[in-house]
Formats: structure tokens, sequence, C-alpha cells
């Protein structure tokens, strides 16, 4: 189940998007699960809460388990080792309010990219509903989130995310490769637009 999506700043016409589930406020996680697992559009709707469910848990948990690369735990690890100060600031970046937040029942959002895009080792792209653009919300998070990796697009609409794809005759491909021409595209206009 599909549906054709225009986005006035992206000129491609074979973008489509496929609804995720909103009542349990996890869409951001549907998002990224309806777009990395193949069987996930044949999953019941029990079974699709309860993997999103075990994916915030198993995130919440990556936040203190250590990166045998950095040495440090992969929240220290986040904003290029600055968060811990930054969630100082800003509450919602503390560790504790994101491991509340992870093993929660509120609304998950996309401030959490960094951790979800390093977690599944992909680039997590966004479109804007509203503004009809890709979007970003810092020059600093394109160069925390984007890293060449194969990638994911998920639009956004008011307090919800769902997954977008590409349909090539029967179907639907939701994970680019970084020299795809869409996401080449896309990070054309997310320079253009953190240079404004």
């Amino acid at each position: 189940m599909f549906r054709k999506l225009k986005i006035k700043q992206i000129p491609f016409d074979d973008l489509v998007v496929i609804p995720t589930i909103f009542e349990d406020n996890s869409c951001f996680a549907h998002s990224i699960l309806a777009a990395c697992r193949k069987d996930y559009g044949k999953l019941s709707i029990a079974d699709k809460k309860s993997l999103a469910r075990k994916f915030r848990d198993t995130t919440s948990t990556l936040l203190t388990e250590i990166d045998l690369k950095t040495d440090k735990t992969y929240y220290e690890g986040l904003f290029n080792g600055r968060i811990e100060d930054i969630g100082k600031e800003l509450p919602d970046y503390s560790l504790e309010q994101m491991v509340r937040e992870l093993q929660g029942d509120n609304f998950l959002d996309h401030h959490l990219q960094e951790l979800i895009s390093n977690a599944f080792n992909k680039d997590i792209y966004f479109l804007s509903a509203k503004t009809e653009d890709v979007f970003i919300d810092t020059k600093e998070m394109y160069f925390l989130c984007y890293k060449g990796r194969n990638s994911i697009i998920i639009l956004h609409s008011i307090d919800h995310y769902e997954v977008v794809g590409t349909l090539k005759g029967t179907k639907i491909n939701t994970v680019f490769q970084p020299e795809d021409p869409l996401i080449q595209y896309l990070n054309e206009r997310i320079l253009e637009n953190i240079k404004k």
C-alpha cells in the first residue's frame, strides 16, 4: 500500500509514500523499520508495534554501550563528543531524557537522527510536507549525519513520519545507494539550503 508523492522542490516523478502506524507515537521508528526491513509490510499491526517497541528499547540501551572504535559510549560520541555539554543547555539532549524518551511512549522525533543513523549505518534524509523540500535542522547536523552511506528518506508532516520510496515498475525501493540521482539531488538541495 502506497500513495504517490509530489514535493515541489524535488523534481522526481516516481516518489511514493508508504504509510506508517501513528497511534503508538513511534511513527519515526516505523518509518526506519519499513525502509530497512523487507518483511515489514507483511507484518500484523500488533507485530509492527512490538517491533517498534523493541527498536526504541534497543536504541535506548545503545546510548550507554561502548563504541569500540572510540572507547566512549555511543551517547558520549554524539555531536562530535559535545553531547554532554549540549545536554546541559538543552535538556532534551541529556542522557537521562534521551533514555526516558526512547523507553517511554511519548512521541519519538528526529532529534535522535545521528544516533539512529549510526545504529542502522544509514544516512536519513527528511522531506517536509509543509515546505515541500528536503530539510535539516542545522548545518552541523549535515556533517554529523550524512556520511555517504546507503540512505533512507522520510516524509515529515505535522507530528507524523512516513517512509518515502521510488516506484520502479511494480517494485518500491526504500534504501538508496549514495550515487543514486535522488540522493545526490537531496544532498545538493541541503547544501543550497544551509548556505542561505
